[in-house]
């Protein structure tokens, strides 16, 4: 198979995968995440964070997320834009009030009422996907939002950590993945813990 093939493949057992998950299972395994997140020392001096909210059944950073908005500190959440292409980030301070469904039915911060964010603002920045390997490569689900927006950064001489957030099983042996293309994770934070990704 080609890596297109091998991508779509690895796309549906990992959804199959998060189905069989039970609501129980998926309510602890974000609890153990933002535990995980909140103690770990590379968050500790971060001011203004780049989140994410959770699209179907992706891992529910919501619990993390609350948390850190307690701690009073600032939180960016992404929002495809109109063209259907680009995204962007945006303030958010409060997770129920400031955020509506966007295009792709994924939680978005509703504009105007939240401010963008300038994306140099943002040292960190989490990443969903729906599969990653050890050395920081993902497999998002196809849209190429992220992988556009980070290539874009990079060509403005932007490079904030990138952080994969998954269950545990979703780190797996090997991802397919196109280094021209694809923009592989510093690190892997898991409901079992984070660790330093090899490729990036």
């Amino acid at each position: 198979m080609n890596v297109a093939e091998r991508k779509a493949a690895l796309r549906l057992a990992m959804r199959e995968r998060r189905r069989q998950l039970t609501p129980e299972a998926r309510c602890d395994a974000g609890e153990r995440l933002a535990q995980v997140l909140l103690a770990w020392p590379v968050l500790g001096p971060v001011e203004v964070l780049g989140a994410f909210l959770p699209m179907g059944l992706e891992i529910d950073t919501g619990p993390f997320c609350e948390r850190w908005l307690a701690q009073g500190r600032r939180l960016a959440l992404p929002r495809v834009e109109d063209d259907g292409a680009a995204m962007s980030f945006f303030e958010v301070r409060d997770t129920g009030r400031d955020i509506t469904l966007g295009k792709f039915r994924c939680p978005e911060p509703r504009v105007p009422a939240c401010a963008p964010v300038d994306p140099a603002e943002l040292p960190v920045i989490l990443l969903p996907g729906l599969a990653f390997d050890r050395e920081g490569w993902r497999l998002g689900q196809g849209q190429g939002h992220y992988d556009r927006m980070l290539g874009a950064w990079a060509a403005a001489g932007l490079d904030p950590v990138r952080v994969a957030v998954a269950y545990d099983f979703q780190v797996v042996a090997e991802v397919p993945a196109d280094p021209s293309w694809d923009r592989p994770a510093h690190w892997i934070a898991t409901p079992g813990g984070v660790a330093r990704a090899g490729g990036a």
